[in-house]
This record gives structure tokens, C-alpha cells and sequence, in this order.
């Protein structure tokens, strides 16, 4: 629905506008709560593969030894072997980030969609007529 701001709006399009605007409020929460648990299990993919790495017998030893490593540099290699998990929860997580954004966005315009309704209801059952 494309609103001109020169028109004012009928209690039917203030409503019509409303009922849209809370459609697509519940389809921003279902993205939210959907990206929530996309990025719970990405998280616990990732850690589940660095905890994996870090008990592996392939890792780095780190030591003072001639043959170790220092722990920074073992930790490189597990973010090395990690990366691919990283990206995909990063990513998931500014979608996420997103998803809340415009879900709060919805919810400002909805509560600004509510307060049109209601002026333009009493604005129509108000007028009582009147004149001298």
C-alpha cells in the first residue's frame, strides 16, 4: 500500500495499513526467531570444532621446546581450521543483527500506523456537526 502524504487517510485505509503492517510484523519475529536459532547452531558448530581441534592429536604442541609452538600460533592454526564455521556464524549473525533491526522498524510504524487509526476514527466520530 503506497501512501501519499498530501491525502489524508479513511479510518478504512488506516486500518487496511495496520493489518498489513502487522502481517508483516509477524513475519519479521519468525525471521528473528529463525535467524536466533540459525545462529545458535552455527555457534555451536564452531566451538564444537575448535574443542574438537584443541583435543586433536594433529595440533600444534605448545611449548618451549625446539618442536612446539607458542599458544598464539596454535591458535592460529585452529582459527586456520575454523574459518569456514567462523564465516557461516558471522554471517548468520549480522543477518540476525538485521532481522531485529527491521523487526523493530515494523514495530515503530506499526505503533505509528495505531495512532493514525485512532486519529482517524475520532476524527470521524467526533464531528458532531455544528455551525452556528
Amino acid at each position: 500500500m503506497i501512501v501519499n502524504p498530501r491525502v489524508p487517510l479513511t479510518p478504512a485505509e488506516t486500518n487496511e495499513l495496520l493489518q498489513l503492517l502487522n502481517n508483516e510484523l509477524e513475519i519479521s519475529g519468525e525471521a528473528v526467531r529463525s535467524g536466533r536459532t540459525e545462529a545458535s547452531r552455527l555457534k555451536k558448530a564452531y566451538e564444537d570444532a575448535k574443542t574438537e581441534l584443541l583435543m586433536s592429536s594433529e595440533r600444534p604442541r605448545v611449548g618451549r621446546t625446539a618442536d612446539a609452538v607458542t599458544v598464539a600460533e596454535r591458535d592460529a592454526w585452529i582459527a586456520l581450521q575454523t574459518d569456514e564455521k567462523y564465516s557461516a556464524l558471522y554471517d548468520a549473525e549480522v543477518l540476525l543483527e538485521n532481522a531485529i533491526g527491521y523487526a523493530w522498524q515494523v514495530n515503530r510504524q506499526v505503533s505509528l500506523a495505531q495512532s493514525l487509526n485512532n486519529n482517524a476514527t475520532t476524527g470521524l466520530t467526533s464531528f458532531t456537526g455544528g455551525g452556528r
